[in-house]
Formats: C-alpha cells, sequence, structure tokens
C-alpha cells in the first residue's frame, strides 16, 4: 500500500469516528465536550487528532502526535487506555470502525 492510499485509509477513519462514532455515543447518553477539529487552524491543539466524550465514564480517542504514527488511535475510558488500533491493519476504515465499536462496547458496560 502506498502512501497515498495509507493517507486516505486514515482520514476516512478520522470521518467515520466523527460522522458515526459521535451518534452512536449520543445514543448511549454521552455528549461530545472535545473535538479538536472545532478548533482554528493556527491552535497548536488543532493538529492532533482528539474527540472527548462525557457521560457515564469518560471517552476520548485520539493520536499521538500530528506527524508520526497517524494511523494509530488510542481509546481511553476514565483516563485509561483500554486499547489501540491502527487503522492501516485493516481492510478499509469501515472495518477499523467496526472493530472500535465493539471493543469500545464492552468497556462501556462493564
Amino acid at each position: 500500500m502506498n502512501s497515498e492510499e495509507n493517507s486516505k485509509k486514515r482520514n476516512d477513519f478520522k470521518t467515520f469516528l466523527r460522522e458515526q462514532l459521535i451518534p452512536h455515543m449520543e445514543s448511549e447518553n454521552y455528549s461530545l465536550s472535545y473535538d479538536n477539529d472545532l478548533l482554528d487552524d493556527e491552535d497548536r491543539e488543532s493538529w492532533v487528532f482528539k474527540l472527548e466524550f462525557q457521560g457515564p465514564k469518560t471517552v476520548e480517542v485520539s493520536n499521538d502526535d500530528w506527524r508520526d504514527y497517524t494511523e494509530y488511535f488510542n481509546f481511553y475510558v476514565d483516563s485509561e487506555l483500554i486499547f489501540t488500533i491502527n487503522v492501516l491493519q485493516h481492510a478499509d476504515a469501515n472495518e477499523a470502525y467496526e472493530s472500535c465499536i465493539r471493543n469500545l462496547q464492552e468497556h462501556l458496560h462493564k
């Protein structure tokens, strides 16, 4: 897989998270409390992908860096890393997203 295809898969996954995870979390009684995409491009915090949800628990999805290893997305529940997904190890962004939802569901209902 070339660099352009990898970049597309990472960007598609971010889109999946924003378009599908947000409504999914709302259906689980969570509300979006932070989305770095809403920040001004000049704000350095906008460079690293991050979504945070508040509800019965605090859930965060983020990358560690904006330049390196952006294929890795970390999922935290109440500040504890519960899993990391490498989207490049999945056939497409949809498959990666479905894997995340299955894994996340286990931790939301513990």
